[in-house]
């Protein structure tokens, strides 16, 4: 996690019923504008390797790989 001041992202999800309407999109490009903003970083972290290519989309970066245990593996990204 980077030392400055930085937001960090935590709990983004939506219902299965509503994927694909670009609610998440949505709610994280409102998060963006106000840390851009506020010249802030921002930090997130994902267990889901499909969630990558969704968060690169919005300028995240990999900067860490964590394996949790042998199944578990974690991505830390940073924008």
């Amino acid at each position: 996690h980077p030392l400055s001041p930085h937001w960090y992202l935590l709990g983004l999800a939506t219902d299965g019923d509503c994927r694909g309407e670009g609610m998440a999109s949505r709610l994280l490009e409102d998060m963006l504008s106000r840390c851009e903003r506020e010249e802030q970083q921002v930090a997130l972290e994902t267990s889901k390797e499909s969630n990558l290519a969704f968060y690169e989309r919005f300028g995240f970066v990999v900067v860490d790989e964590l394996l949790i245990d042998a199944r578990v593996k974690t991505w830390l990204m940073l924008r």
